[in-house]
Order: structure tokens, then C-alpha cells, then sequence
């Protein structure tokens, strides 16, 4: 039984990745994946129910198995000791999974390659064996997990894996900008009366400013979703941005080309005008420049920061015209501002006020945001990819890079994205699907979707980071999201209340009351605004009425105050006079003799004032503490002291400060009432005079006091510079007063004079003048300072080695330098330079000019380090000369050697031509590498020319010439050139004729130049065999020693030099006949010879000697038709053959002339048979 329950059980084994439904036979059971407890064991061995059940099997409706493989072994070894030895179960391995984030006892899972894991522990761990596994993790609750998927390798060591959990994300309410009316959730109708775009939150009031594009208007929201103020901007308001320097915001109107600015209070303070359809917006934090994205303008406007109402367009950064520069932001880690070119794929980078490059993204980018914790900017791709549906999330790197191109699954139009620091989150909108996506930039996963309003665009997060707020363009509305999760218990201490004093708590609209020192409130994350009951004889003292719920409890101290009476009374002024004071910010009057105010324990000032200008009191300090108080304010006589001033222009305001308090008029006189005493007095510069007598003493008596001041008119000494780049600090100084400034002005006020003036001259610049006099006469006066900058001017060595002297001339001025750069600075213009030569270098762009206009210049010079090349020869007499012809220059040598310099590099040389003599290696090339280098040369005695040709060979037959051992190609044009060594050679001619080798052998002297040498080849004579007696249209042929000639006319050629040959004669004639031979010379009979042979079947045929001897000759033969049977019979049929026996003769001729060949002298008789079928007739044998 063991061994079939092992079998069972490692088949079990693999029942967890059945499909439902699906069947597994093993052990004649069938059991199907999902369903327990199907089989039922027959023979006493374990059943599959059993097995099953064992196991804990539990079927939910997915087929899966909730348990590892070790749990099947473990379990059944308990039932079956026997299998405790079992080694067939696969090791695993543990995989502890821990969760951080949820509240206790909350429940969340775990999917593991299909297969769920849940727990309400912090930890499950899960039995695994090794292998690759892809996971998912979530949550049950309101919570997201923000690693919410990945993937392992299980390889034999435990693992752990931390999920952390925060809450989700959710629509609490939406604000309609029609009417204002707030609706809980994402449900608010649609309106087209507003098109909201831009969204920002303000960092200092933590109000929220949404622009509209279709009603011009900014709304300003509170925390509370309550719109509390409407601001009229330009038209088609876009984008917006807050100026950390001044606390104002920057609104750009697409609509009138102009930028709006908003001060702290909400009003409009300017409206500066910038380029075409401007859109996005960036603050620089490091040089407080705004930065203005002009679409159609194909440009940047660069705006100083605006303070003291001094806002303006300090620069223009032109892009190129096919640039549209969409949405801009600032990348403070890489210290640049990136501009979104909608009309393609690239990121415009501008530093300061200068273009610096541009970075190459995936798709057509959109909006952009910068990741303050991983100095990353995200860029939204608003083009949908045509092959997958799909947007993408571009990563921009500080060093400006892209890191990264991400798809985003499901979304075709990402549009609006921002930054969440608080929780180090990126949060999209996406106008197609009407959803939020949530992006984690640690793991780069997006772990959450939300659904908004329609067509949503802006995003922003709340300074509080409690909430996110999105701007839907098409429904008109502002959602606002918050974080969903557990309830947070808010607790608000009192103190200061006797024990049992009824108090009470508003928090929004709900009021709860205790008589006991706390009250608690449950709430959800948020923000939330309070206000605590105020209780008699009692002040609240809490300066704040709102709070921010996060992810923990929080406590709120409401402090009560006990008030005390303080009664304030006069003396001095008579009954039913008129009095008063101010304290702690407010002001009392009274006709009565005393005033009571409730107080609180602390110190108070109290400045009293006079019924009329005859009394004075001063200002009195007092405490409470703990009890009732009274004070008292004695009023007494006062009496006039007048400040007269001289030289102010009428209705210019001064001031005079005496013993602390300022007066100030429009008129010649300040007038004062004082007692009787001494004050010291100071008077107040005025601008535009200086004062004779700013400060000093005046005694105040029983009658009138005067005191006179004399003013002189300042007239302004403006020295305005040109030529300086904007922000460049410069100085002036007059008349011993210095005064810097990175404006283009520096003012000095200064009264009539003459004065002595110097100024400054920033470093890299020149100036027209830096010193002069200036004369004030009753006017302003403005001197004119011309700077001209100065650029960096660099040439650069390359190759001298290290401490080599050398130096340059630019424009007449001579710079030495014993590093590898020689340094000037020049205004703008085209110079001249030349640079000096070191002794063992050349000297590469040694001379030349260079244009400045605006930058820098940069030279580049090299020096090349140079090395001897000796070319050395052997062989010739001492008395020659030759020459080398080195790199296209010739050199002209006298003795065995020479050097010629060359830098590294690949040259080549040829060596000129020595009467009588020639060089081995004439030429090649030598290559120089870091080292000198010597050329061997060899010369030999030059070489003679043979001309050969020839004499009485055929014309157009091919000869050849074996001289000296070489076998030289043959010729056809009756001569061939061959170079050779001066001395005595033997030679070889040859050429073949009818397989004939025609040879002839001589002797030649070969000299210094050409010689001509004739090949007398034996003389051929004509050997001429002519027919008589063939019949019509038959052929024969001749073999000569051979080589056969065949022929249908009645002659047949040789042309053959003297000797004696064998010939045979061939015929066609297929009959008996005799043939006569006959010999004749050129004498017509000096040699006859006659043979007579009878042919059967096969061809006629006679063989012969034949001696030429200096002579052509003519042999005739004759043939004599003889009959057979053969012809008889068939003579009928012959003739119709005639034309096959025709088309096949040549090629019996032909294998005639191979046999004969192949034999030589053997005379070989070849007989060839064809088999032809004619109807009616026998097949018959041609031969």
C-alpha cells in the first residue's frame, strides 16, 4: 500500500494548477480540481476523499488550493506513518509577508500566482518551493498599499517582503463654480457657464485659486470648499504660480497676452504684458524670476519679482518657430526651467536668462512637475500612442536626462500632474477617462485610479497635505479629494474653568458640551474649523480656530482666562472735559471721571490723550494680576514750542520726532503743546534736502518756544551705466560715499557743488572712464558710464610635453604660458593670433583668426611631435646621387643616407630612378609611430629589354618564349617584350600545329637597353590533297599524323614544315571501290605512288608516308565506285537518309580525330552504327 499511496501522492502534487473542471487519473481515481471529496478508494488504499480531506481542501470557486505542497506531505504522514520517509515532497521555502500602514486587526491579502492569502495579523508567511512568483497585494479596508505589486525568486533562503499600507484616496466633496454649492462626493451636475483650468494652493492662507477660463474670473476657495472671493483678471486666465519672495501670485492670461498679479490681500496689483497666448508659468526660487510660457510666440518672457509695485519683463528667450512652448517648470536640483513643446517631442532648458539645451521625451509632452525628494520632473505625454492606446510618464533625471519612459496603463490623455511631498506621491489627471491616477515614483507603480469630473485638468495639493484638489474644465467644478481611513479621535482640554463649569465645542456644524475638562470628537483625516463657547467673566485664549487631522489623535488646549475690573480714572481736567486712551490696540473715551474694563492677568500700556491742546499725560504701564486694580492719569498744563523751516517747496511734508513722538506737517511750522522741560528733538529727512540742524535739545518755558530748521534742495547725480549684463553688481562713488548696485543705476543726492566721482569696474569688463568731477547747479544730473564686456579668450596646446615653454600673440599682445592654456580676455570683434613653434614639434593651426560676438572663444593649437626617418641604401657606386620622393616632396641624396622629419602618421615614399641601376623595393609606405624609423633600400643593375619576334609562323598562332627558367606568355602579334638582368641566357621558342610542337632554341646577351631578337621558326610548305571520282554528297577526310581534316568540296589543306609524315584517307561512299593515290610535286609527277583497296560495310580507307622537303605539294586522290549487295538493296532508302547521314558525319569525324589523337601513330578504323525504324522495312545498320 505504500507504494501506491507514494504514487497518489505525487500526483497530488500537481492537482493545485488544475483548471476547474479539469480531470487528473492516477491510481484508477478520478478527482476534478475545485470539488472535494469526489473517488472513493476499492481496494484498502487511502482514498482521493480521503486524501483530499487530509489536506483541509476547500473548494472557492476559483479550483484553487489554499495550501503549500509541505502542508499535503505533513498532513498525511500523520494518518500514514509509513510515509514519514518519504523524500519524493519538494523542499520549500518560508516567505514572510509583513504589512505597516493599516489600523489593527484589519484585513488584507496577498495573491500569489493566482492564489489568495489573507490574514488581520501584521505577518503571514506562506511555505513555498523555489521558483519565480508574481504578487499582489490590497487591502479590504480604505487603505492602498503603496507597493502593490512585484514579483520574487524563491531559491532556498527565507524572504521577506514589507507591504505599507496608507489610506486611499477619495472625492469628499465637489464645488460647483456656478453657484457655489458644495456636494458631498463626485456628484455635482455638470454646468458650461465655468471652464476651470489652473489650480493652486496657497502656502501662506492655505486658500485654494482656481482660474476660469470662460468668466475671466480667479475664486478663491477656503478649506471648507466655501468660495470667499472672486477676482477679475485679463482674459482667458490659465495657469497660475506663487512667488515665495513676496507672497504674491502670477495668473496667465492666454486670452490678452498679459500676466495678472495678485497680492496677499486678493487684489489685482499689476498686469504686466508678456508674448503670444501666454500659458504656463514658473517661479525660479534661485534668482526670483518668473518665467512665462508664450505659445504662440514661440518664446519665454522672463519677469522680475515684483515688489513695490516694480514688476517688468527683464529678458526674452527666443525658441524656434516650430516651438511652442506649452507648461514650464522649475527643476531646482538641476537649477533650470523646463518649457513642454506641445507641437512635438523635446523640453526646452533655459538657465537664467539663456537657452541651454533641450531634452528629447516620448510622445507630445503636456503639464510637468518637480519631485523635491528624488530631484526628478515628470512629464505628462497628452498624445495618445496610435499602437497601444497608452500615455506615458516621462522621467527627467537632474542631469537632465531622460531616466525613464513610462506607460500608463488605461490612460490615453494625461494631462495635469503634481507633486504630493507629504506623502512622496504623483497625482495625474486624465481628461479622457474622467479619473485621478495615483503614481508611486519610489517603485514606479500607479496604485490608484479615482474617478473625478469631467474632463479634469489642474491638480494641486494642499499645503496641509490633507487634501488634493482638481479642477474639472468640462462639468465646471472643483473636486476635492481627502483620505479616507480609520477615525481619529480629536480631544479638546480645557483649562482655566472652575471644576464643573458647563463648556462646550463646535467642530463645522456639530456643538458637544461637558461640564468636565475634555470633550472628544471621531473624525476622519481633514481639515476642520472649531470655535469653543465663550463663558462670563472668562476670556478664550486660543489664537487659532482650525486644525488639520492627519493619521494620528490629536489634542486641542482651549484656555479660559479669568477677568479682572480695572478702573481707569483722570485728573487735572475739569468736570465734564472730554479724555481718553488707547490700550492693547483700542481705543476709549469718556466725559465721566472713570472708566471699568474687564482684563485678564498681565502688563498693559495705556497712551492717554488731551481734551485740548492746553493739556498733556503720558503714557502709564500697569498689571493685573490676580485682583481688581485702579489707575490713574494725571493731566497737565502744556505750552507751545513751534519748528519753523526754511527752503522746503510749499505743501512738502516733514516731520520732527521730540522726546519720541513724531509730528508732522504740510506747512512751514509744526506746532506742539508740552510742559515746561528740555526735549531733545530730531527732524526727519526729507527727500530731495538735506538739513542744517537734524537734531538737538529745546527747553520748553512758560511762553511760546521757536526752533528753526533750515532745509537745501538735493538734486540727484545719476550715474547710468550701459553695456553690463542684467544683475551685474557694480559701484560708484561720490564724494567719498560708495554705493553699489546690480541695476543699471546708481542715484547719489547732492546740493549745489562741484564733486569727485569714481567708479568701479566689475570683473571681465572695460570702461569709457572710471573717474571725473560732476557739477550740481540747481539741476539733476546724469553721467553716462559705457562698460564694454570682456570674453574669456582660450588657446589650448595639445601634445608639448609637460613644462615646454611657448606663447602667443592676439592682436599685437605677446601671452607666454608653460601649461597647456594661455588665457586673455577680449571685447567683442575678430583677432588675429599666431602661435610659436617648439623646436622637435610642428606646429598644427599655428595662425589664423577668430571672431568674438558675445562668447567666449576657444583656439586649438597642437603640436606634434616629430622623428627622424633615415632612408639608407646599398649598392650603388659612391659617386651616384638618388632621390626619395617622401609625402609629395623630393629629396635629392649624395652618399648612402638621409633623414627626413615627419610627425606620426602613415607615409608614402618612392625612389627616384639611378642610371644603370634600380632599386629593390622602389616605393611603399612607412609608418611613424612614437619612434624614429629606418628604410633599408637595395639597388641592383638596371634591367635590358628583349624584344622577340618571330618568322614563318601561321598567322595568329599562339607561341611562347621559356627563357632564364621562366615559361613567358604567349603572342599573337608576331612579338613579346621581356625584362631581364644584364648577362648571357638561352632561350626556347616554341608554338604547335596540328598537334605538332614546332620548337627552335637560341642563344642572347642581354645589355643595359633594348634588343631585338629574331625567332626564325622552319619555313611550312603547302600540302594539298585533292579528290577525283567521289560521289555528290559524300564526304572524306585526311588524318595527318593525327589530325584529321574532313571536307565535302574536293581538296583538303595542310601547311606543314619539312619532314615525313603519315597520312590516312577516310570516305563516306559506303560501297566497293578501288583508290587510286598520286603523288605530285611542283613538278606535276616527280613522286607517283598507287594503292588499290576494297571496302565492305565499313569506311574506305588507305594509309600512306609522305616527305615534304622544301617544297609544296599536291596529292590527288582518285576513287573507282564499286556496287554490293548492300547498295542494291537499299538503295531506295539511302537516299531519303542521306540528310541524317549528313547531320551525323562530323561527329564521326570528330570521335575519329579523339581515338587517333589519343593513339598517335596506331591507325585505328572506327566504325559508328545508328538503328533508324521505317515503317514497312527492317531496322538497318548505318555505318
Amino acid at each position: 500500500m505504500e507504494a501506491r499511496f507514494k504514487s497518489i501522492l505525487m500526483a497530488a502534487i500537481f492537482l493545485a494548477a488544475v483548471p476547474a473542471g479539469s480531470s487528473l487519473l492516477f491510481s484508477n481515481h478520478t478527482v476534478t480540481a475545485g470539488v472535494s471529496g469526489q473517488g472513493t478508494g476499492t481496494d484498502g488504499n487511502i482514498s482521493v476523499a480521503d486524501f483530499l480531506n487530509l489536506l483541509g481542501h476547500r473548494s472557492n470557486g476559483t479550483g484553487s488550493l489554499n495550501y503549500s505542497i509541505t502542508s499535503y506531505y505533513q498532513a498525511l504522514s500523520e494518518k500514514y506513518p509509513s510515509l514519514s520517509n518519504f523524500s519524493g515532497a519538494p523542499a520549500s521555502n518560508n516567505v514572510e509577508f509583513q504589512e505597516s500602514g493599516l489600523p489593527t486587526n484589519s484585513t488584507w491579502y496577498v495573491s500569489l500566482n493566482g492564489m489568495n492569502y489573507s490574514t488581520n495579523e501584521t505577518s503571514q508567511t506562506l511555505s513555498l518551493p523555489s521558483g519565480t512568483y508574481s504578487y499582489q497585494a490590497g487591502s479590504s479596508s480604505s487603505y492602498m498599499a503603496r507597493n502593490p505589486a512585484g514579483s520574487l525568486n524563491v531559491t532556498g533562503t527565507e524572504l521577506q517582503i514589507n507591504i505599507s499600507f496608507e489610506s486611499s484616496l477619495s472625492v469628499k466633496y465637489t464645488l460647483s463654480l456656478k453657484n457655489g454649492t458644495l456636494v458631498k462626493g463626485n456628484s455635482a451636475p455638470l454646468n458650461s457657464t465655468n471652464s476651470p483650468i489652473g489650480i493652486l494652493s496657497d502656502p501662506v492662507n492655505n486658500y485654494t485659486y482656481v482660474t476660469d477660463s470662460s468668466t475671466n474670473l480667479v475664486y478663491v476657495i477656503d478649506q471648507s470648499g466655501s468660495i470667499i472671493d472672486r477676482i477679475t483678471v485679463g482674459q482667458n486666465p490659465s495657469q497660475l504660480v506663487f512667488d515665495n519672495n513676496n507672497g504674491y501670485i502670477y495668473v496667465t492670461n492666454s486670452g490678452s497676452n498679459n500676466v495678472s498679479v495678485i497680492n496677499g490681500s486678493n487684489n489685482v496689483v499689476a498686469s504686466i504684458s508678456v508674448g503670444e497666448f501666454p500659458f504656463g508659468i514658473a517661479y525660479d526660487s534661485s534668482n526670483n524670476y518668473l518665467y512665462v510660457a508664450n505659445v504662440f510666440s514661440s518664446s519665454v518672457s522672463i519677469i522680475g519679482s515684483y515688489s513695490n509695485n516694480a514688476g517688468e519683463v527683464v529678458a526674452n528667450v527666443r525658441l524656434p518657430s516650430d516651438f511652442l512652448p506649452f507648461s514650464s517648470v522649475y527643476d531646482k536640483s538641476a537649477g533650470m526651467v523646463y518649457f513642454s513643446n506641445v507641437n512635438g517631442n523635446q523640453i526646452a532648458e533655459v538657465q537664467g536668462t539663456e537657452l541651454a539645451g533641450y531634452i528629447t521625451v516620448k510622445g507630445s509632452p503636456a503639464m510637468m512637475a518637480y519631485d523635491g525628494v528624488n530631484g526628478n520632473v515628470y512629464v505628462t505625454d497628452a498624445q495618445t500612442s496610435a499602437s497601444t492606446g497608452y500615455g506615458y510618464l516621462s522621467v527627467i533625471g537632474s542631469s537632465g536626462t531622460v531616466k525613464a519612459n513610462i506607460t500608463i496603463p488605461g490612460s490615453v490623455n494625461p494631462f495635469g500632474i503634481t507633486y504630493d511631498q507629504n506623502r512622496n506621491l504623483i497625482y495625474i489627471s486624465d481628461a479622457n477617462s474622467n479619473q485621478m491616477i495615483v503614481f508611486n515614483p519610489d517603485n514606479s507603480q500607479f496604485i490608484n485610479r479615482i474617478n473625478v469630473g469631467s474632463e479634469p485638468y489642474g491638480v494641486s495639493v494642499s499645503q496641509t497635505g490633507n487634501s488634493v484638489e482638481i479642477s474639472n474644465f468640462n462639468s465646471g467644478t472643483v473636486s476635492f479629494l481627502g483620505y479616507a481611513g480609520a477615525v481619529r479621535a480629536v480631544t479638546f482640554l480645557e483649562s482655566g474653568l472652575p471644576s464643573g463649569t458647563p463648556w462646550a465645542v463646535s467642530v463645522r456644524n456639530t456643538s458637544l458640551s461637558s461640564s468636565t475638562g475634555s470633550i472628544m470628537f471621531n473624525e476622519t483625516p481633514g481639515h476642520y474649523t472649531f470655535s469653543p463657547s465663550h463663558i462670563d467673566g472668562y476670556k478664550l485664549g486660543i489664537n487659532t480656530n482650525s486644525f488639520n487631522l492627519s493619521g494620528k489623535n490629536l489634542v486641542i488646549l482651549v484656555t479660559y482666562q479669568k477677568l479682572f475690573q480695572v478702573n481707569i480714572s483722570e485728573s487735572g481736567l475739569s468736570s465734564g472735559s472730554p479724555w481718553g486712551f488707547t490700550l492693547d490696540g483700542s481705543t476709549y473715551s469718556t466725559y465721566a471721571t472713570y472708566l471699568n474694563l474687564p482684563l485678564v492677568n498681565g502688563t498693559y500700556s495705556l497712551v492717554p490723550y488731551a481734551p485740548s491742546a492746553n493739556f498733556t499725560a503720558g503714557s502709564t504701564d500697569f498689571t493685573v494680576n490676580g485682583a481688581n486694580i485702579s489707575v490713574n492719569i494725571q493731566y497737565v498744563r502744556a505750552y507751545s514750542l513751534n519748528f519753523t523751516e526754511s527752503g522746503l517747496k510749499g505743501g512738502t511734508l516733514w516731520s520732527v520726532v521730540v522726546n519720541g513722538t513724531k509730528h508732522t506737517s504740510q506747512t512751514g511750522t509744526i506746532h506742539m503743546m508740552l510742559t515746561k522741560g528740555v526735549y531733545n528733538f530730531t527732524v526727519l529727512n526729507v527727500k530731495g534736502y538735506s538739513l542744517s540742524n537734524k537734531t538737538g535739545r529745546v527747553q520748553v518755558t512758560g511762553s511760546s518756544n521757536d526752533v528753526f530748521i533750515k532745509f537745501r534742495a538735493l538734486f540727484s547725480v545719476e550715474f547710468i551705466e550701459n553695456g553690463l549684463y542684467p544683475h551685474t553688481q557694480w559701484n560708484a562713488t561720490l564724494n567719498g560715499t560708495s554705493r553699489n548696485a546690480s541695476a543699471d543705476t546708481i542715484s547719489f543726492l547732492a546740493v549745489n557743488g562741484t564733486y569727485q566721482f569714481t567708479l568701479g569696474v566689475p570683473e571681465g569688463y572695460l570702461i569709457d572712464r572710471n573717474s571725473g568731477t560732476v557739477e550740481v547747479s540747481g539741476a539733476n544730473v546724469t553721467v553716462t558710464v559705457h562698460y564694454t564686456r570682456l570674453y574669456n579668450t582660450t588657446i589650448t596646446e595639445k601634445g608639448l610635453a609637460r613644462g615646454t615653454g611657448w606663447w602667443a600673440e592676439i592682436g599685437g599682445l605677446n601671452l607666454t604660458g608653460n601649461g597647456t592654456q594661455i588665457h586673455s580676455s577680449l571685447t567683442n570683434g575678430t583677432y588675429t593670433y599666431k602661435v610659436s613653434k617648439v623646436p622637435g614639434y610642428k606646429l598644427v593651426n599655428g595662425s589664423g583668426s577668430f571672431t568674438i560676438s558675445g562668447n567666449k572663444a576657444y583656439v586649438a593649437v597642437s603640436y606634434e611631435k616629430i622623428y627622424a626617418i633615415r632612408f639608407v641604401e646599398s649598392g650603388l657606386p659612391s659617386i651616384y646621387s638618388w632621390s626619395v620622393l617622401f609625402n609629395g616632396s623630393e629629396y635629392n641624396i649624395r652618399g648612402n643616407s638621409t633623414f627626413i622629419q615627419a610627425i606620426n602618421g602613415s607615409y608614402n615614399y618612392s625612389i627616384g630612378s639611378v642610371s644603370q641601376y634600380v632599386p629593390t623595393n622602389p616605393g611603399g609606405i612607412v609608418n611613424v609611430s612614437g619612434s624614429n624609423v629606418t628604410v633599408s633600400l637595395t639597388f641592383i643593375k638596371m634591367m635590358g629589354t628583349l624584344n622577340f619576334t618571330e618568322r614563318n609562323a601561321p598567322a595568329g598562332a599562339e607561341w611562347y618564349i621559356l627563357l632564364n627558367g621562366t615559361y613567358y606568355h604567349s603572342s599573337q602579334n608576331g612579338s613579346l617584350y621581356i625584362k631581364e638582368h644584364q648577362g648571357n641566357y638561352t632561350y626556347v621558342a616554341n608554338y604547335t600545329i596540328y598537334g605538332l610542337n614546332i620548337t627552335v632554341q637560341g642563344n642572347v646577351s642581354v645589355g643595359s637597353g633594348k634588343m631585338q631578337v629574331v625567332i626564325d621558326f622552319p619555313e611550312l610548305y603547302k600540302v594539298k590533297f585533292k579528290e577525283n571520282g567521289l560521289r555528290d554528297k559524300s564526304w572524306w577526310a585526311i588524318n595527318m599524323s593525327g589530325y584529321s581534316i574532313s571536307s565535302y568540296g574536293d581538296s583538303i589543306i595542310f601547311t606543314l614544315p619539312n619532314g615525313t609524315y603519315n597520312f590516312s584517307v577516310y570516305d563516306s561512299s559506303h560501297q566497293s571501290f578501288n583508290v587510286v593515290i598520286q603523288y605530285w610535286g611542283q613538278g606535276e609527277g616527280d613522286y607517283t605512288a598507287s594503292a588499290m583497296v576494297s571496302s565492305s560495310h565499313s569506311a574506305s580507307h588507305i594509309s600512306q608516308p609522305l616527305m615534304v622537303n622544301g617544297k609544296n605539294i599536291t596529292v590527288k586522290v582518285l576513287f573507282n565506285e564499286s556496287h554490293d549487295h548492300h547498295h542494291t538493296r537499299h538503295h531506295g532508302w539511302r537516299e531519303t537518309l542521306n540528310s541524317i547521314e549528313q547531320a551525323v558525319i562530323q561527329y564521326v569525324v570528330y570521335l575519329e580525330e579523339v581515338v587517333q589523337m589519343a593513339i598517335s601513330t596506331i591507325t585505328v578504323s572506327l566504325k559508328v552504327y545508328f538503328s533508324i525504324a521505317i515503317p514497312g522495312l527492317s531496322s538497318i545498320p548505318l555505318s
